[in-house]
């Protein structure tokens, strides 16, 4: 079992002391909806969340944004794409990965 399990998230810090938006590292082996949990939990506290997924897990990133999107808790601000290369022994293996960076939406 992968480790991203037992911790998805964390905050990057920025110069200057202020942190930047909190990490949500998505993967396929735990269910779309503890993912939402998390990111929706650092929402309402007014900070914004970086998910980010490799692999097969790119699509339970889409969902989970798509999620915090239809329940109103988050905009979408930037979705990043790329393909990582990684080394498997002799051979090199590349894998999609994607970013998507969620801001709270403002209370009016």
């Amino acid at each position: 079992m992968s480790t991203d399990a037992a911790a998805p998230t964390q905050s990057t810090p920025t110069p200057g002391g202020v942190e930047g938006p909190k990490q949500v590292k998505v993967n396929s082996g735990l269910p779309v909806h503890y993912f939402v949990q998390i990111a929706s939990q650092s929402l309402k506290e007014g900070s914004p969340v970086e998910l980010s997924g490799l692999g097969f897990a790119t699509t339970a990133v889409v969902n989970v944004a798509e999620i915090l999107k239809t329940n109103k808790e988050g905009v979408v601000k930037a979705i990043a794409t790329s393909v990582a290369e990684m080394q498997a022994g002799n051979w090199s293996v590349r894998k999609p990965r994607i970013q998507i960076t969620i801001e709270p939406i403002a209370v009016q």
